[in-house]
C-alpha cells in the first residue's frame, strides 16, 4: 500500500468510520455525513493534491509520509486526552456515589 493510500485510508478512518446500519435520525445523519466525505470532500482534497504537485512529482510520497505520521500522532493524542477526560468523570462519579451512600 502507498504512502499516499495509508494517508486517505487513515482520513476515512477519522471522517468516514464505520458503515452503520438501521434506521434512525442519528443513522440518517452519519450517512449523509459519509456521503459527503466520500462524495464531496476527499474526491475534491485529492484532486486539489494532485494538481499541487504536478510540478514536482518526487515530493508526494515523503509528504504523504509525513502527513500520515503527522495525523496518526494527532489522533492518538486526541484520543488519549479522551480517554483521560472518562476517567476523570469515572473518578468524579465514583466520590459522588460514596457521599451519596454516607
Amino acid at each position: 500500500m502507498s504512502k499516499e493510500q495509508r494517508f486517505y485510508d487513515a482520513l476515512e478512518d477519522i471522517f468516514v468510520g464505520a458503515k452503520v446500519e438501521g434506521e434512525s435520525g442519528y443513522i440518517n445523519l452519519m450517512r449523509i455525513k459519509s456521503r459527503y466525505y466520500e462524495e464531496g470532500v476527499f474526491p475534491k482534497l485529492k484532486e486539489d493534491v494532485d494538481r499541487a504537485f504536478e510540478p514536482f512529482p518526487e515530493f508526494k510520497e515523503e509528504l504523504f509520509d509525513k502527513l500520515y505520521t503527522f495525523l496518526t500522532a494527532i489522533f492518538q493524542k486526541v484520543v488519549r486526552f479522551i480517554l483521560d477526560i472518562l476517567q476523570s468523570i469515572k473518578m468524579s462519579m465514583k466520590r459522588y456515589t460514596l457521599t451519596i451512600r454516607m
